[in-house]
């Protein structure tokens, strides 16, 4: 007993103290106390198992009602980490597929080398006074420095394996003495079609020689931009698509009033304010700004928690509301069309930080999006973008890991009233019944919704643990996206995805048919990653982690052009649970809703 006392000492002093420890020891069989005992996670969780059924259940979120500032504070670590995941995503589905079609086990125990030393330096970066922002300020200039190690690193395996894989697809040289051509890589499970920035030497050539590089005829080209196609999990020659509509900017008399419209919305703009959203849909119009209000609009509070800087906001910080305003000649046109229309805004916050913001509305996108570079020097103060929103609804839904949950928009009880600052991932929607709105981003993780009002946290200036947070300049892009219907069959959680990690456009020496390795026929199912095995061995495999986003039971086909013979469910440690009966490259899968599947592909 008393050495299985030293050993848990050792393991627990991680994260007890000694005297806790042996307090704890101490009050084993205490008179007035519960009785205690130390004993592992196993014996621990197998005890539940046997009691489960006398257990009572919560149903619905634990929400900490503390540290909601950790939200925000560092934004700059929270940019790089999300960047980090879909880098990495990248990375492994890319790294997968030269695994199945060109390498051996070598060379995939060599990769996993280069990329283990990036994986660990990353997940560091995850630690729980990193990531949140609580951490001191050497600390955050250590994890800047290893996101440029990871980013450069996993760059170039990324860049060396999608290069082994075009080799190996597109075998014929087809150059046309042209030189080289361009390619678009879409990394997800949907077909994508966007407006993308052409490289360099593309977008210098001539009309002409353009129409001959792609082998496609142009249809629709502005300055650096085009509007392209990609198919899903795959890549293709760039080829230049025709929107289904121009997007077109006009102005009002006075220059006050700007107006940018696509085939899915109109946007106003009053000095540089959103002042109307309106969703156009088979000949209906829905109007998404609440009336008399101003969405798109910046606003500051106080922010001066009690206890801890960084961990924390306060309730009361909601009292200090402060709207930031653009002032006269500080909105101006950037570009009117055919692709792109935008407008440029500034507006200072104080006489140290200022804001500027490209307001874009692209060809066929279904939402506005708001390109914003702050610099920011404050001191205790707390940035946010507000939308009134012309909905009612008594819950906001909110994207977490593999799903999503409802919140209240309400102060009805001190539960309701705790959740005045809450965390998501890259969307938060509120809906009505046939029709809602959803503010997207690429970084920010801090929400809040009351009553008809949704806003996105974006920048905080705590003074301690690190009395330089967050200080600098700061790029991040949101976008808000009004739809009819519910948000899952609106396309909102694809639109997540796509805002988060737009379709990479990349040079080629080779040309060929378009190749799509995965694909699937449910819009609910999310075909998350294409990974290799973490165990490599002779037995050539490859992991496919799906999951239903939609919160529905539901089956989805499967497809692969690659291939495999045989294939099983596995768990997340990548043991296998049961053979999958296959057909022509094809698995039938039932899902129940927000169900993960793993399943080992084997060639």
């Amino acid at each position: 007993m008393q050495q299985d006392f030293k050993l848990a000492t050792h393991v627990l002093g991680l994260f007890f103290r000694e005297d806790m420890l042996q307090n704890l020891k101490r009050m084993e069989d205490v008179d007035g106390l519960p009785k205690v005992l130390m004993s592992s996670p196993q014996q621990f969780f197998s005890s539940l198992t046997s009691e489960k059924d006398r257990l009572c259940k919560w149903v619905g979120e634990l929400y900490l009602e503390l540290h909601r500032g950790t939200y925000t504070t560092q934004a700059k670590l929270k940019l790089e980490n999300r960047r980090g995941e879909f880098l990495f995503h990248d990375v492994d589905f890319m790294c997968a597929i030269d695994y199945v079609l060109n390498r051996g086990v070598e060379s995939a125990k060599s990769t996993r080398d280069r990329l283990r030393p990036l994986w660990k330096k990353f997940l560091l970066n995850q630690f729980h006074d990193v990531l949140p922002g609580s951490c001191i300020e050497q600390v955050v200039k250590d994890s800047l420095a290893y996101y440029k190690e990871i980013k450069d690193g996993a760059n170039s395996v990324l860049r060396s394996k999608l290069d082994a894989v075009i080799n190996k697809v597109w075998k014929n040289r087809d150059h046309d003495q042209m030189g080289e051509t361009c390619l678009v890589v879409n990394s997800f499970g949907w077909e994508k079609r966007e407006i993308v920035s052409l490289p360099q030497q593309l977008a210098q050539e001539p009309e002409a020689k353009k129409a001959k590089l792609n082998g496609a005829q142009i249809l629709q080209v502005q300055t650096q931009i085009a509007l392209v196609d990609c198919v899903p999990f795959g890549f293709q020659a760039l080829e230049i698509c025709q929107p289904q509509a121009p997007v077109t900017l006009a102005e009002g008399p006075d220059g006050d009033i700007i107006i940018l419209e696509n085939v899915h919305l109109r946007a106003t703009l009053k000095t540089g304010v959103l002042t109307s959203l309106v969703l156009k849909h088979s000949g209906t119009e829905r109007e998404s700004i609440a009336p008399k209000s101003s969405g798109s609009k910046f606003v500051m509070f106080d922010d001066v928690p009690l206890f801890w800087d960084a961990w924390d906001v306060m309730e009361y910080h909601l009292e200090t509301r402060e709207p930031l305003s653009v002032p006269g000649g500080g909105v101006s046109v950037l570009e009117r069309g055919p692709l792109r229309a935008s407008v440029q805004v500034k507006v200072p916050i104080s006489s140290h930080s200022h804001i500027l913001q490209q307001i874009i509305l692209d060809a066929d996108c279904p939402y506005l999006r708001f390109e914003t570079t702050v610099e920011w020097h404050e001191n205790r103060k707390f940035l946010k973008i507000e939308f009134p929103l012309n909905v009612r609804s008594h819950e906001a839904t909110y994207e977490i890991q593999f799903g999503h949950l409802q919140r209240p928009t309400h102060f009805n009880t001190s539960w309701d009233q705790a959740r005045f600052e809450v965390c998501a991932q890259k969307w938060a929607d509120l809906s009505e019944h046939g029709f809602g709105v959803a503010v997207l981003n690429d970084c920010k993780y801090g929400h809040s919704t009351l009553g008809n009002i949704m806003r996105l946290s974006l920048l905080r200036a705590p003074k301690a643990p690190d009395a330089t947070a967050d200080m600098g300049t700061h790029h991040f892009t949101y976008a808000i996206m009004p739809h009819h219907g519910a948000f899952q069959e609106a396309g909102v959680i694809h639109e997540s995805y796509n805002l988060n990690h737009p379709l990479s456009v990349t040079s080629s020496t080779l040309f060929g048919d378009p190749v799509s390795f995965f694909t699937t026929d449910n819009p609910a199912i999310i075909l998350e990653t294409v990974k290799t095995v973490e165990l490599v061995s002779s037995t050539k495999a490859i992991v496919v982690r799906l999951y239903e986003a939609f919160g529905s039971q539901t089956s989805t086909t499967l497809t692969s052009t690659l291939p495999f013979k045989a294939s099983q469910r596995c768990n997340l440690l990548e043991d296998g649970t049961g053979a999958l009966e296959a057909w022509s490259g094809e698995l039938s899968i039932d899902f129940e809703p927000f169900k993960i599947v793993n399943i080992l592909l084997y060639f």
